[in-house]
């Protein structure tokens, strides 16, 4: 019983890490998020949605964070798992019709950060929904019954982190991020870095 609870909470920490991680990288570059967006869009037939991009940009970055941090801190973990399965059951199915297809090169699930191709975001989709085994072991887990103090803490807590989630896009809209991984950053060479970009496009 204690491997188990140890592998399960393992598994919870690299997955709320991991989302974490991916709305943050989206969120610190809405425009970049935004653009890729515009791509799907425009792929998928889906131009009547043309505008919303930025919209969609801050919503899905701020609720990967919103999501992450649920789980990392076990905060309506049922629900969460459950939203995280379905997400990434989504997600999967649609990186899968992009590797086969290849419409669009780069996901843009980790931003300018790292770089996957169709089917390595594919495979990476299919490795984490093993979160379906964090909600099967939650939901088996007895019944905890919530006071009101536990049950405004939690949402006081998922009032706070969403706050925190979409204030970090919303400010990176409006100002410089605060953290910038895009190649011509404030600080960069701009001739050695188009010297990299001529050399990757001769190869």
């Amino acid at each position: 019983m204690k491997k188990h609870t140890f592998l399960t909470g393992l598994l919870r920490w690299i997955v709320a890490g991991i989302f974490i991680f991916s709305g943050f990288v989206k969120a610190v570059d809405p425009w970049g998020t935004a653009i890729k967006f515009g791509e799907y869009f425009n792929t998928f037939g889906m131009g009547w949605l043309s505008g919303a991009e930025y919209t969609f940009s801050i919503l899905l970055s701020a609720s990967e964070m919103l999501l992450g941090f649920c789980l990392l801190f076990r905060i309506r973990e049922k629900s969460v798992t459950t939203l995280l399965t379905i997400l990434l059951g989504f997600f999967t199915l649609l990186t899968f019709v992009l590797a086969l297809w290849n419409p669009v090169a780069d996901c843009g699930c980790f931003g300018d950060f790292v770089k996957l191709t169709n089917w390595q975001t594919f495979f990476k989709n299919v490795i984490l929904l093993f979160t379906v085994v964090l909600w099967r072991t939650a939901w088996k887990q007895p019944f905890r019954q919530h006071n009101r103090y536990a049950s405004t803490v939690e949402w006081s807590m998922i009032f706070f982190f969403g706050l925190l989630s979409s204030g970090i896009g919303l400010y990176s809209l409006r100002h410089l991020p605060p953290i910038d991984f895009l190649p011509f950053r404030i600080g960069v060479n701009i001739p050695s870095q188009l010297e990299g970009y001529g050399n990757d496009t001769q190869t």
